[in-house]
């Protein structure tokens, strides 16, 4: 476990973005992953919704899993 920090406002370490893009950035990055947004709700976000096209992206047919183990030990060669 990492120690306590205080959490520090993304205002204060980006003073030139936007709200919507702060707004988008916390729900991204929340700790409690009950608390982050999907991807399907980042799409649809403010900050993002003029810049897609949701008829040009493909979707899966079925869940896409990532095992961390097993991608750590796959090397750069296979991944290739």
């Amino acid at each position: 476990n990492l120690p306590w920090m205080p959490r520090v406002d993304f205002f204060t370490l980006l003073p030139d973005a936007s709200a919507d893009a702060v707004d988008l950035l916390g729900h991204m990055l929340a700790l409690d992953p009950d608390d982050r947004i999907s991807v399907s709700e980042a799409l649809e976000h403010a900050y993002v919704r003029d810049c897609r096209d949701p008829e040009g992206e493909p979707v899966a047919d079925h869940q896409v899993g990532i095992d961390a183990e097993e991608e750590a030990a796959t090397s750069l060669d296979d991944w290739r």
